[in-house]
């Protein structure tokens, strides 16, 4: 059974992300991490096969990006302005974020 591997390390992968600048806000937060093979196991019962409906699908992104953004933000590594569910919510990587992502690297 194959596993992601992306959940262990997600905060510091999303950091990456977003001191490369493929991640500017909540909105391209959420899309990035749609692409993943971590989301793609998240929304899909192994036994079953079944998917989650497209609600629970938003909901599960926007908590999981919601989650580490705000985790990122309170250690002061990003600045997250004006988040909303409609997707907005610019991401300011701080000096820290630089710091951070060079150990991924």
């Amino acid at each position: 059974n194959v596993q992601s591997q992306l959940q262990v390390k997600f905060i510091e992968v999303l950091n990456t992300e977003i001191s490369q600048k493929v991640i500017t806000n909540f909105n391209s937060a959420c899309n990035w991490l749609a692409t993943t093979f971590l989301f793609q196991s998240a929304i899909t019962n192994v036994a079953t096969k079944v998917i989650m409906n497209s609600e629970d699908r938003n909901k599960w992104l926007v908590k999981t990006c919601g989650v580490a953004l705000k985790e990122l933000s309170d250690a002061g590594i990003i600045s997250v302005q004006g988040r909303n569910h409609q997707g907005n919510g610019d991401i300011t990587p701080f000096f820290s974020c630089y710091i951070m992502s060079q150990h991924m690297v």
